[in-house]
């Protein structure tokens, strides 16, 4: 990331957007600057962000992390197909029939494995 004087580039440029416009509109820095009135905006907009936003979001992403869908792709012969399809069924009366075919097979694992899918 590129910074100025401690700063993030953007978050700097906002700052210095927002001194101007104290003294010029958005639309008379538009004419002035290299950048057009809603560019300057969204720039203005940064500022109502948290400043620590950055540091936020990489917390949070490795609990992200661990609900992110992650896609699984078996080839199952015939006999293995037709007890998968029994077992899914089986996990999904128990889980409900609402339960997504993930849930299901997460429900099968856990039995498998002795641990609850939601423990």
């Amino acid at each position: 990331m590129n910074y100025l004087r401690g700063q993030p580039v953007p978050r700097r440029l906002a700052e210095l957007v927002d001194d101007l416009n104290s003294t010029y509109s958005v639309d008379d820095l538009a004419k002035m600057l290299p950048w057009s009135a809603s560019q300057l905006q969204d720039s203005l907009e940064l500022l109502k962000l948290p400043a620590d936003l950055r540091d936020q979001l990489d917390k949070q992403a490795p609990r992200n992390a661990t609900e992110a869908p992650v896609p699984v792709t078996v080839v199952l012969l015939g006999k293995e197909h037709e007890q998968f399809e029994r077992a899914m069924a089986a996990a999904k009366c128990e889980v409900g029939k609402d339960a997504r075919k993930g849930q299901c097979l997460a429900e099968i694992c856990a039995a498998y494995t002795g641990s609850r899918a939601n423990a």
